[in-house]
């Protein structure tokens, strides 16, 4: 179909669109969000120069607030010294952000326990191996098999007395202990705006891929109730 503009939310479809229009005559305006990492994506984003990027391509980077949450959780338990991670190595986003957990854990004398899966079915072992293995509380990055098993993960963690916190803000209760991530209401109005300015004939070329964060902290008092250890808000 003759497109007048693709607008693209997540790592994959980036990577999808952006390979099929390298191909197409003429490429189509694509613009995309809900990126963790557009520099690391390799669709030609670069991250030393953002409006070196392809002239018909642009939006925005979306790196989760990963410091930040290990920084809340370490507040609420000062003791807090091993946490668990289910991800899934083939994700982009997902090995953006675990490397930047892995940084930020070391700088805080935390081991970041972590369990690999490759498909949904495995979360409920991945969950055990690390319960298993005496964490503290699991960490639920912005991984898609992660937080489309979140509800899992947390019912586990319960019945284990331990907390779960999670960079990925949902729209109800999920019973985490805290969410703290992005306001995606924000995000997508950003990326609708940007998408708009495009089709009224905005280039581009000429817009930076620049990371956008708005911050959205949600906390549960509820589920501070039956922890093996004492967290405090």
């Amino acid at each position: 179909g003759a497109f007048d503009l693709i607008l693209s939310f997540s790592t994959v479809s980036l990577q999808t669109i952006a390979n099929a229009n390298r191909f197409a005559t003429p490429p189509r305006r694509h613009v995309f969000s809900l990126v963790s990492d557009p520099y690391a994506a390799g669709v030609g984003v670069s991250r030393q120069n953002h409006l070196n990027h392809p002239p018909y391509m642009t939006g925005h980077g979306n790196l989760a607030p990963v410091q930040q949450a290990f920084e809340l959780a370490h507040q609420m338990l000062p003791t807090l010294r091993r946490v668990g991670l289910v991800w899934d190595t083939s994700e982009v986003n997902s090995v953006v952000t675990t490397t930047l957990a892995r940084k930020v854990c070391e700088s805080m004398d935390i081991v970041l326990v972590e369990a690999n899966v490759e498909n949904s079915n495995q979360i409920a072992e991945a969950t055990a191996s690390l319960l298993v293995r005496r964490v503290q509380a699991i960490w639920v990055s912005p991984d898609l098999i992660a937080s489309h098993g979140a509800e899992l993960i947390i019912s586990k963690a319960k019945t284990a007395q331990i907390p779960v916190f999670t960079s990925i803000p949902t729209s109800g209760i999920s019973g985490a202990l805290f969410e703290l991530g992005a306001n995606y209401e924000v995000l997508g109005r950003a990326g609708g705006n940007l998408a708009a300015d495009i089709l009224d004939g905005r280039d581009p070329a000429s817009v930076p891929v620049e990371n956008l964060m708005p911050i959205r902290l949600k906390v549960n008092k509820l589920a501070l109730a039956n922890l093996r250890e004492k967290w405090k808000i």
